[in-house]
């Protein structure tokens, strides 16, 4: 009965946050040069959905409470369920965002990113262990960098996929080497595979995109993926 109420209250915490985050996400400025240079070509074929209007859909909102609230009931099973109840509501409403404009607001990173780290941070501080802190502060070195150079050498990913690697990587790092690379590895490889997809959809269907494609979605689901695995 115990784990029952647990999951349930993990259900309604990030369903909770989740549903806070969309609020704010309706409430977002649009990018602009000062808050978030575009990261894709202009093209008159298409018009970057508003956030508001993408706070709007009912059914997209709907559909990210009922998995928020499904991730939160499996993370408050895990012995430390802090980061990964921030990773599944906000997180999940900052990648969803991007899901529907190819934009990672910055301000809603900052909330996600912010929630996950400070839950990062608290499992470290309950467990020390030096191994454990170092892989966690290098994991999110690391993934950064790699993002970082990706981004600077092929421009293939908007910077919000570079930002959102901070928290990615500590989060990853907590479960340990194997983990930090597995999430990385199901992170990329389920974007190389979406982009696969999109590229062969836009042959029948083109889009004023282009070859551009949300990566933020695939990123988000990589640590999940190596959480399962582990």
């Amino acid at each position: 009965m115990n784990g029952a109420w647990t999951a349930a209250a993990g259900a309604l915490s990030c369903s909770g946050i989740a549903l806070a985050a969309w609020w704010a996400v309706s409430r977002l400025p649009e990018p602009d040069e000062v808050d978030e240079l575009p990261h894709l070509p202009q093209s008159p074929a298409w018009t970057k959905p508003s956030y508001a209007s993408v706070a709007r859909r009912r059914g997209w909102v709907v559909s990210t409470l009922l998995v928020a609230a499904l991730l939160g009931a499996w993370a408050s099973t895990l012995a430390e369920p802090w980061p990964w109840l921030a990773w599944g509501s906000a997180g999940l409403v900052l990648v969803t965002v991007d899901l529907a404009t190819t934009y990672l607001p910055v301000r809603l990173h900052w909330w996600a990113a912010g929630m996950t780290v400070v839950g990062v941070a608290a499992v470290l501080i309950r467990d020390p262990a030096p191994g454990r802190v170092l892989t966690v502060v290098a994991g999110a070195a690391l993934a950064t960098a790699f993002f970082w150079l990706v981004w600077r050498i092929t421009g293939a990913f908007g910077f919000g996929d570079v930002r959102l690697a901070v928290p990615l990587g500590a989060l990853a790092g907590l479960l340990g080497w194997s983990g930090w690379f597995g999430a990385l590895l199901a992170g990329t490889a389920l974007g190389a595979v979406h982009g696969l997809l999109v590229s062969l959809w836009r042959r029948r269907h083109p889009s004023g995109l282009g070859s551009a494609f949300p990566y933020g979605p695939a990123l988000w689901v990589g640590p999940w993926v190596a959480l399962a695995l582990t």
